[in-house]
Formats: structure tokens, C-alpha cells, sequence
């Protein structure tokens, strides 16, 4: 729905880096806990799509040339389906037949960053959809619901995220945006439940990079995040820079991230990962903190930044931070 915008405005944007960095006490090594979980990327999306009203869609043509225009969206759902709403005999709706794939781009205005949903799109002309999909507004673009007006359901498929304000950054070389994908459309993303999300934490005596591209192998899917010690706050020697300090692999339900140890703090067979618990509301995780160190030592309490680590009396590292 074009409305009465021509195109859609181009930004420039220049990327930040900024992670919080936490040292391994004595025996452990580096733990950088930048917050790259799922909830707080998803958060930092609606963040940036609640400071906007209009956003651009992008459709593809028969030659797999993009054609944008700015729409006027409902704000993403529990499980972030977009709805538009658009005329059923646009050029938008004919390409959406003949390709589902689109994308939606929101740009903050205040230039705190911004998001593309890369999704699956439908075309629904379902009255009820169409009577809970209204905005009054549009009553002069579409002067009859039942012939005039048809909506458009996009279903995520994968979020790239900026937002400096929420910490979410891009990679500092490649100023890549943080990327998560909404593989399961039957989760929920959004829920005033408090919640839990576990993944495990790898640690490796320098072959941290080698390793997560033997499991991309394995496993297809995507590094969605690395960074090493040469673009992170921690001074090395000049040999080590090149070393994984923090990562995120991802394919489908396999999910874990990964390190590099240091060489004043080795790692070892059996202390080589961590469980890493994220949490959607503080007060829970200082609650499961307490009782997991319960007889075992803490490693690091819980900071400014959320995140904790310990070892419990089962001699299992965990580590911890919640989005809260």
C-alpha cells in the first residue's frame, strides 16, 4: 500500500561495537556473555518496530528484482506474523503468488537501529481476518472491504536486528546485523510468563573456529555470531588475537555457543563446557542461582550486567543472565 509516500527513505548508518566482558577467576577461563539469547534479540526487534509506524515491503519480480514500497503494518503478534493490508489488484499481490518470499524493513527514526524480517507471505481474503485487520484510516484508500482490500499475512522466517540502545550490534568487521531464525511458527515469542532457555557453552583450546565450521558441515545451518579476541576489549598477546572469544552456531534446534580458552587458564576435557541459562526475568534468576551454589562455588556472582557463573556441587559449570 503506497498511501501517500513515493518510496522508501534511505539511511545511513554507521555500527558500534560494544560487548560486556567478564574474566574467568584462577581456574576458568574467559566467560564474554554478550547478550545474543533469543528473547532479547526478539525483544530489541519489537523495540525498534514500536518506534515505527510505516515500514518497506519488498517483493519479487519474475527476473528476481525487488520492488519496494513503504506500508502501513499491524505491529508483529505473539509470534510475529505481521498483517498488512494492500488493493488485490496491486502488482505486490501478483508477485506474492508467483513467489511468497518477502521482506520487511523497519528503520528507527531516532537512528537507533533498525530490522528485516525476512518471511513467508499469504494472501488472505477472509472477512473476519479482514474486520480484525482494519484500520479506519484506510477507508479512503479502500472504499469496499469485500472487492478493494485484501490483506497479506507475512510469516517469519529470520530476524536481522540492530539495536544500540538493547546492546545488539553487528559484526565489528563485517557490519553484518545480528541474525536469529524463527524456524518453529507454533512458539510463542512474546509472553508475560517468566521464562527459561537452555544451550550449552563450548570451550576450545584454540580450535573454537575450526570446530563450529566442522558442525556447519555436519549439521548445515549458520555461525550467526563470532568475534575474536582481536575485535573484543580484551588485550592479548598479538599470536592470540585471532582466537574465538565469543560465537553462536545455529541450525534449526541445535543451538550452542562457543569460545576459545587462554593460555593461562586452559581448558580440559570435562571443563570444556558450561550449561547457559538465560532467564526473562531477573528475581527467578538470582532465585536459581542461590540454590545451584548451594555446596558447590561461585565463579562470579550475578553483576550489573545479569550475568553469573558457578559450579555446583556436581561439579557442573553453568553459566547465566536474563533479559530483565
Amino acid at each position: 500500500m503506497l498511501h501517500n509516500y513515493k518510496s522508501i527513505r534511505h539511511f545511513s548508518i554507521s555500527f558500534v561495537l560494544f560487548f560486556i566482558f567478564v574474566l574467568f577467576s584462577s581456574n576458568f577461563a574467559q566467560v564474554n556473555k554478550i547478550d545474543s539469547s533469543r528473547t532479547k534479540i526478539i525483544a530489541a526487534a519489537r523495540d525498534i518496530i514500536s518506534s515505527v509506524r510505516f515500514c518497506g515491503l519488498a517483493t519479487f519480480s519474475d527476473n528476481g528484482q525487488p520492488d519496494i514500497r513503504t506500508m502501513d503494518p499491524f505491529p508483529p503478534d505473539e509470534n510475529f506474523i505481521v498483517w498488512l493490508g494492500t488493493n488485490p489488484r496491486s502488482r505486490k499481490v501478483n508477485q506474492i503468488r508467483n513467489n511468497s518470499d518477502v521482506l520487511l524493513y523497519y528503520n528507527d527514526p531516532a537512528g537507533n537501529g533498525y530490522v528485516v524480517v525476512h518471511g513467508s507471505a499469504e494472501l488472505i481474503n477472509d472477512k473476519e481476518e479482514k474486520v480484525n485487520h482494519w484500520k479506519e484510516e484506510w477507508s479512503r484508500f479502500y472504499p469496499d472491504k469485500d472487492s478493494s482490500f485484501i490483506l497479506i499475512k507475512v510469516i517469519p522466517k529470520k530476524l536481522d536486528v540492530i539495536n544500540y540502545k538493547k546492546g545488539i550490534y553487528g559484526d565489528p568487521k563485517t557490519w553484518r546485523a545480528t541474525s536469529i531464525v524463527l524456524e518453529n511458527k507454533n512458539v510463542k515469542f512474546d509472553d508475560n510468563k517468566s521464562t527459561k532457555n537452555l544451550k550449552p557453552y563450548l570451550m576450545f583450546p584454540g580450535t573454537c573456529k575450526e570446530a563450529l565450521n566442522f558442525y556447519k558441515d555436519c549439521f548445515g545451518g549458520e555461525i550467526v555470531m563470532m568475534q575474536t579476541f582481536a575485535d573484543s576489549p580484551v588485550e592479548v598477546a598479538e599470536e592470540l588475537k585471532q582466537r574465538i572469544f565469543n560465537s553462536e552456531f545455529r541450525a534449526d534446534n541445535v543451538h550452542f555457543m562457543a569460545s576459545d580458552d587462554l593460555p593461562n587458564n586452559k581448558v580440559s576435557v570435562g571443563s570444556n563446557f558450561a550449561l547457559f541459562v538465560t532467564f526473562s526475568d531477573l528475581a527467578e534468576e538470582e532465585k536459581v542461582f542461590k540454590k545451584l551454589s548451594e555446596g558447590g562455588k561461585v565463579l562470579f556472582p550475578i553483576g550489573e550486567n545479569s550475568f553469573g557463573m558457578l559450579v555446583d556441587k556436581y561439579n557442573i559449570q553453568w553459566m547465566m543472565e536474563s533479559n530483565k
